[in-house]
């Protein structure tokens, strides 16, 4: 991974985002059980856009600039005044880039620690719950919660703390709703993998708004399926008002709680709209054609991408009338060289190594020079009469100014 990657993968899933928020806004859409449908597409999309990699490209064969003058003066050395260069003179560039990557991916693991930390938490609280059949085989009672919690994948159970014995049948009928809903939409799988997306994509601020969309609208959806079971939404508010009084822990905070703190009030007034029209569960139709559309938005920004290829990639007798390159590589196959001016960097056969050596030379010159590596040692012609006739007779010739950056260092 590297933040390169990072970078395209996150403008693409804020470009599916748009599209999904367009899409949403433009037919008006008001169900929570279609806005949870669409944003846990874009969360799969996000976390699949790494794969679009893979799907065919429309290539564009950008051509590096020949420099057949810079292949003449590296072959005659003898008329041009060098200047050895001992490598261990040169000062070690600090990675910048190694660095940054570093603190990413540490940020990314501490979040991800701690998910999984709150997961292994609600673990052993389950482990120790009792089970109550009399309610259903899913259900199970623990004196270490004091709001129901749903988790689990392949088993999933809801939690329900003591006192529910207390409940009135309405109550209970409400809570089990609820909790019942989040099964059946599998809320979740999609929270665990929202918490995934959030830790590797932490710096998109997207990343954190989806995650709180996506518990926005599988809370309401399951307040509709409870409240189609309460029938009053007086009542069923004042029972999400008590439950939030009650607070949650860090363990019940990694599954799925009924009650979330700072999230209640604006279910409250919604719940309490009564022009507000309840959602009801999507078709497996409406769901398919959902996935379909978002399968072809990702496949449609994979698509567009474009990507720059070496003129090395040609057909070999285009290369070699068109790339002097090409002719300086196959006579030597080891001769490395850079030439680096105001315009940018042009090289040959430079491996890693040679890359940091270069980072270090040009921070000592402040001019342009020709650097080369021959029997094991560097030379550089910083010569500025050298170097300005290596670029005139490129003009002169009608080959490319050097405005182009092939292989960065």
């Amino acid at each position: 991974m590297t933040l390169t990657w990072i970078l395209e993968t996150t403008l693409r899933t804020v470009a599916v985002s748009a599209l999904a928020g367009v899409g949403l806004a433009l037919f008006q859409v008001r169900s929570s059980t279609v806005k949870l449908a669409v944003w846990r597409l874009v969360l799969f999309a996000s976390l699949l856009m790494p794969l679009v990699n893979l799907l065919p490209k429309r290539v564009v064969q950008i051509p590096r600039p020949a420099n057949p003058v810079v292949a003449r003066m590296v072959r005659q050395l003898s008329t041009v005044p060098t200047l050895p260069i001992g490598s261990r003179t040169l000062p070690i560039p600090v990675d910048w880039r190694g660095i940054a990557l570093r603190s990413y991916a540490l940020v990314a693991g501490l979040l991800a620690l701690r998910t999984v930390l709150g997961l292994l938490k609600l673990r052993h609280l389950g482990f120790t719950a009792r089970p109550m059949p009399e309610l259903g085989r899913e259900v199970f009672e623990t004196a270490h919660i004091t709001v129901p919690v749903t988790y689990g994948v392949f088993a999933p159970r809801i939690l329900l703390p003591e006192d529910w014995r207390h409940w009135t049948p309405e109550t209970l009928g409400a809570v089990l709703a609820h909790e019942r809903s989040h099964i059946t939409e599998r809320d979740f799988l999609t929270q665990c993998l929202s918490k995934l997306n959030r830790a590797v994509y932490w710096a998109n601020p997207l990343a954190w708004w989806l995650d709180q969309q996506l518990a926005q609208f599988a809370e309401q959806t399951s307040d509709d399926a409870a409240i189609n079971r309460v029938g009053e939404r007086p009542a069923y508010a004042a029972l999400l008002l008590n439950f939030a009084q009650r607070g949650s822990t860090f363990a019940t905070s990694a599954g799925v709680s009924m009650a979330r703190p700072g999230a209640v009030s604006g279910r409250i007034d919604r719940i309490l709209d009564e022009a507000y029209r309840l959602s009801t569960p999507l078709s497996s139709l409406a769901r398919v054609a959902l996935a379909a559309v978002a399968i072809m938005a990702v496949a449609a920004f994979g698509a567009l991408r474009i990507s720059t290829v070496s003129a090395q990639t040609r057909a070999p007798e285009q290369r070699q009338q068109h790339n002097a390159e090409y002719l300086w590589n196959t006579e030597t196959n080891t001769q490395e060289w850079a030439l680096v001016t105001s315009h940018g960097t042009t090289a040959m056969n430079i491996r890693s190594d040679a890359k940091r050596f270069l980072k270090a030379l040009t921070s000592r010159l402040s001019g342009d020079y020709l650097w080369f590596r021959r029997d094991g040692k560097e030379f550089v012609i910083d010569d500025p009469s050298a170097i300005a006739e290596i670029e005139a007779s490129a003009l002169a010739r009608n080959y490319p100014p050097l405005l182009t950056r092939r292989d960065p260092l």
